[in-house]
């Protein structure tokens, strides 16, 4: 009885051993398995909870621009020819003709008429010779338009009181001012003439002079030049002419900021003249706007001057002009109207303008006919135009001063690539390719890496 409860119980006790050694077995055999199956669990779960979001590249054209006060100065002239009744013109407005072209075929002028008050103008210079020098003209210009504007006010005050002594007073002081402001505005052609220049055109005007009736052609108007006719004017045809470019100053747009154009109501019968060679358009920007091209033109403008004994500003737009093949070559600018017209013209001059302005020069050379009435107004300028790719700031990986994005390359590898930003906004980021050689079109970068 003894020995069988020994055996009983020793029975079970030797089972047990030999279980737990078989599973401790198993899992030794089976563990590699479990931990992949694991692993592939593991980033299952993460790929359903986790995706990663991705955007392809492709560049595109960013452009930078600035709405800049204007100026457009061509090259213009025109008489009135002060006719009650409507002349019979044989050309159209707009169409560009020759000196001897015949503007109708039955009107007739004399010549000495245009000429007396060419002559008029020019001595009006030569007696005034202080205004050889450009700032001593503007100076006067700015100060003559604000006693014209007080004396104006005086005027109406009398008016309306009905001060007959006043209105006389004032009256005369006006007209007289105005007689003086509208010489100075005409002798602008003139404005870097000295006396001796002055004196042989004033010969050659005699010499043209005749008393006979004559055929209606720019040339018999003493127009300077051919181009495209109109029939109307502005008032900035004195102000804003291509002569006083050199002239650009501080002063000057001092003074077209506060110029008020003349009535154009009480012309009769204008014929003006408009020398389709170039134009220019002058805008104001910030002095701290980036312009593309502009340290370029600074550079090309000094060059040019010192090689071709240059002196001034207006000597050098004017050999521009006579080399068309070195005009080519200045960098381009492009900007908008108000009418979303795009135009394009070379940037060949920077200059400052008071503490915080600049002025760009843009010389136009084609197809502005649309811009010869336009004068001063807001144009929107292409600053700056360049090749970007566009990604979400959240793509943006920083580490110190340096940045990063994840990109995928071929095969789906995730590559961790140091970047340059270009600009940076509210929500994207602006690179540009030409700085970041490392990526290229169609490629894909993660937009919320961990």
């Amino acid at each position: 009885m003894q020995n069988k409860n020994i055996n009983r119980n020793r029975l079970p006790q030797n089972n047990k051993p030999i279980k737990k050694r078989r599973k401790k077995s198993f899992i030794r055999k089976r563990y590699k398995e479990i931990i992949i199956i694991s692993a592939i669990l593991v980033f299952f779960l993460f790929s359903v909870f986790h995706t990663e979001d991705t955007v392809i590249l492709n560049s595109q054209k960013h452009i930078t621009t600035e709405t800049a006060e204007s100026y457009i100065f061509t090259n213009s002239e025109y008489v009135d020819l002060k006719e009650t009744t409507p002349i019979k013109f044989t050309v159209k407005e707009g169409q560009k003709v020759g000196s001897n072209t015949k503007l109708s075929s039955s009107y007739k002028i004399k010549t000495n008429k245009y000429i007396n008050d060419a002559i008029k103008v020019i001595d009006w210079r030569l007696k005034n010779k202080s205004y050889e020098s450009r700032e001593v003209f503007f100076r006067d210009l700015s100060e003559l338009e604000e006693k014209i504007t007080s004396t104006q006010d005086k005027y109406d005050n009398a008016k309306s009181s009905n001060n007959t002594t006043s209105i006389n007073k004032y009256g005369a002081s006006l007209t007289k001012l105005k007689d003086k402001k509208n010489m100075m505005q005409k002798s602008m052609k003139y404005i870097f003439a000295d006396s001796a220049t002055l004196k042989k055109i004033k010969s050659e005007l005699k010499s043209k002079k005749s008393s006979k009736n004559k055929s209606l052609t720019i040339s018999n108007l003493n127009f300077s030049f051919t181009g495209n006719i109109y029939f109307s004017r502005t008032g900035y045809e004195e102000v804003l002419n291509t002569n006083v470019m050199g002239a650009l100053s501080k002063d000057y747009f001092d003074y077209l900021k506060g110029f008020k154009p003349p009535s154009t109501k009480d012309d009769k019968s204008i014929i003006k003249i408009v020398n389709n060679q170039c134009a220019y358009v002058c805008a104001v920007v910030n002095k701290d706007t980036y312009v593309e091209g502009e340290k370029e033109a600074k550079k090309y403008n000094k060059s040019v001057k010192k090689n071709h004994d240059l002196k001034t500003d207006g000597e050098y737009y004017d050999y521009l002009l006579t080399r068309v093949d070195m005009l080519i070559t200045y960098p381009t600018i492009k900007f908008e109207d108000n009418d979303e017209v795009l135009d394009e013209g070379y940037l060949i001059n920077s200059m400052d303008y008071g503490d915080d302005k600049k002025v760009l020069v843009i010389c136009l050379k084609d197809a502005f006919d649309h811009l010869i009435n336009v004068d001063k107004t807001k144009l929107n300028i292409h600053t700056n135009e360049v090749n970007v790719f566009t990604i979400p700031k959240s793509a943006i990986i920083e580490d110190g001063s340096k940045k990063y994005v994840y990109a995928l390359t071929s095969g789906n590898f995730k590559e961790l690539v140091e970047v340059k930003v270009y600009e940076e906004g509210f929500k994207n980021v602006l690179l540009k390719p030409s700085e970041n050689p490392r990526l290229s079109n169609n490629m894909e970068v993660i937009t919320n890496p961990d």
